[in-house]
């Protein structure tokens, strides 16, 4: 469940530079870990953000900066737009930056959460079995009613995409495809425990 973290807390994001004494990447405006230099990069310097709790390595990425004024893809660092000079202040492009790696992140979770549907089968026919034989043997609810705990996992991890992603508007085509797919398994994984609670009200009576 580590990689899912993001999506239970929440997405953590910081800059990073690479140190120009001992090149360890360190974050933004702190001192290095390696060798205590401060980390303020300067106009060349590559800057990567890096997700800082999704539980296993950093992961950094480098994203571009979109110029507010001519909308070409910048570096991030420069402070001026090299066509058109418009300012690109350090405010304007750690929030471009960090939306171009909250979609990243975003696709990422999508994925994840996307796997159970390969499990949505085996959960259909492993709820057919028990409910079949809470009902010849007990002629009631008994084993059924932990069937439903299946199709809340996901359900759960869905809505919390939502909740955490869904109120973007990326225009990133791989966000789109794992927005709609999600939508796909909100409804299959409702219907799924829709059809486990008729079940389980068919036992009761």
């Amino acid at each position: 469940m580590k990689p899912l973290q993001p999506l239970i807390k929440g997405l953590r994001v910081a800059p990073f530079v690479e140190c120009p004494n001992c090149r360890i990447l360190s974050e933004f405006g702190k001192k290095c870990s390696g060798c205590s230099e401060q980390m303020n990069p300067k106009e060349d310097s590559l800057v990567s953000f890096l997700v800082l709790n999704t539980g296993t390595t950093y992961k950094p990425f480098t994203p571009f900066v979109e110029c507010p004024n001519c909308r070409k893809l910048l570096r991030v660092g420069l402070a001026r737009c090299p066509d058109c000079y418009e300012e690109v202040t350090e405010e304007y492009a750690f929030g471009s930056a960090v939306a171009v790696v909250a979609n990243t992140v975003a696709c990422d979770l999508a994925n994840h959460i996307l796997g159970f549907d390969a499990f949505a089968v085996i959960a259909v026919i492993l709820s057919v079995f028990v409910i079949a034989g809470d009902l010849l043997i007990y002629g009631s609810a008994k084993l059924a009613l932990f069937v439903v705990v299946w199709p809340i996992i996901p359900l759960s991890l869905t809505v919390l995409w939502f909740f955490r992603f869904g109120r973007f508007d990326f225009p990133d085509d791989d966000y789109q495809n794992a927005k709609r797919g999600l939508r796909r398994t909100l409804g299959l994984w409702l219907a799924i425990l829709a059809a486990q609670v008729i079940a389980l009200v068919f036992l009761r009576f």
